[in-house]
């Protein structure tokens, strides 16, 4: 199978003589490409300290771990018939270990996925939306110590939660100026 590979940091430390930090050593991991069309690579990986790292593929459509132990690295492929043909993919591993879930949007879409690390299926969760019928999606998925995730709508500043428990999305809408600052005239 074709593969890319990805340059990922494994440790960084000070130095006990001096407070001068050492630079972080980093290792090269293949990774499996899912979708040989598309572009190859990951954008991120995002690993808590001391647990595996996780990286998306954001063209690939899906999603690496990699075991700092072995070093062998899962692969979990997105559901062929959820692909769009132009994906952009973000993924967020950061509070996996709360419930075993790792969240993940594809931007062309608009739909939200969930992947449970134990079993290696995703679930899709489609647009996130509130019982009203409001929908939001997010550029970046960060999650709170609970796993739920937070979209950050690109185009405005509208911020939603998904519960991680019960699938409640809730949509906070902001009112911001459509101005820019004012100019401050620079002081001599």
């Amino acid at each position: 199978m074709p593969t890319a590979t990805s340059g990922i940091p494994t440790s960084a430390s000070r130095s006990s003589a001096s407070s001068i930090p050492r630079p972080a050593r980093s290792s090269t991991y293949k990774l499996a490409l899912l979708r040989p069309e598309q572009p190859k690579g990951s954008l991120d990986i995002e690993a808590r300290s001391g647990r595996q790292p996780l990286g998306r593929h954001v063209y690939q459509g899906g999603a690496s771990k990699i075991d700092r132990k072995t070093k062998e690295v899962t692969s979990y492929p997105l559901n062929k018939e959820w692909l769009d043909p132009n994906p952009d993919q973000h993924v967020t591993p950061t509070n996996m270990y709360v419930d075993g879930k790792v969240w993940m949007s594809d931007n062309a879409t608009r739909s939200l996925y969930r992947l449970d690390i134990k079993t290696g299926k995703w679930e899709n969760l489609g647009e996130a939306k509130t019982a009203g019928g409001k929908g939001i999606s997010g550029y970046g998925l960060p999650t709170d110590k609970n796993n739920n995730v937070y979209m950050m709508e690109f185009s405005s500043t509208n911020i939603g939660r998904r519960d991680a428990k019960t699938g409640v999305v809730d949509i906070c809408r902001r009112r911001a100026s459509a101005r820019r600052p004012a100019a401050r005239p620079l002081r001599r």
